[in-house]
């Protein structure tokens, strides 16, 4: 909950996914930095958006993650978004992108035996909270936090993942939240929050200053406009 007015009711991350015939564990970038490395070049897209990114600067110092973006963007093959990327990636015209894991889970669910994998880096996995909210203001606010409550439960999370089958990890108990904290710990990903330390809200606020502005269009020159 968040100040009252917020409940948190589930949870999406940012991972790896790759084609298992055209790549392996040994193969794929280990950290998120690493898709700065030459080696990866042109095995990859990255999205038409910055926020997949943005929340690095809660783990590197930012001038330096400035020119990781930069080196990231060069490497990639092209900018695309998230479905055409994984549509692609199970045709096998790339090996693998970064995206929501969500979109792994999505791929298992249809189709058990898809040639696809999710990886998670071990330097750091972003984790952006999703809400339900109750506006001041509202025309029913008892009910509005009713359901909101409601949607913080496992029995709306279990109908809930039947058609988006993404992780709730924060509390969630179904297989797939279970087995992605099994993994996250293997790989020894760091789960990286804007709400999870009043320094980290602290960023999440500074973002929408000036230098914040400036910062993320840098970032979104270096990754994504270069084509």
């Amino acid at each position: 909950m968040v100040g009252g007015k917020a409940f948190i009711w589930g949870t999406r991350t940012k991972v790896m996914v790759y084609n298992s015939e055209l790549a392996t564990e040994k193969t794929i970038p280990r950290r998120i930095k690493d898709l700065a490395d030459s080696k990866f070049k042109g095995k990859f897209t990255v999205a038409p958006w910055t926020d997949i990114f943005e929340q690095g600067v809660l783990v590197y110092e930012k001038t330096k993650r400035l020119k990781k973006m930069d080196k990231i963007g060069k490497n990639a093959m092209g900018v695309m978004r998230f479905q055409p990327a994984l549509n692609r990636i199970l045709l096998k015209e790339f090996a693998y992108t970064y995206m929501n894991s969500a979109a792994y889970w999505g791929v298992k669910a249809k189709d058990p035996s898809a040639p696809i994998k999710v990886h998670w880096f071990s330097d750091y996995t972003p984790l952006s909270p999703m809400m339900y909210i109750v506006p001041k203001g509202s025309r029913h606010p008892a009910a509005a936090t009713l359901w909101a409550l409601w949607m913080t439960t496992k029995e709306a999370q279990s109908i809930f993942q039947q058609t988006s089958p993404q992780e709730i990890l924060l509390f969630g108990q179904s297989d797939i939240d279970n087995r992605s904290r099994a993994a996250i710990k293997k790989s020894g990903s760091k789960l990286v929050s804007y709400l999870s330390s009043p320094e980290n809200v602290a960023v999440l606020k500074w973002w929408a200053t000036d230098e914040g502005r400036k910062y993320r269009s840098k970032m979104k020159s270096s990754v994504t406009q270069r084509r």
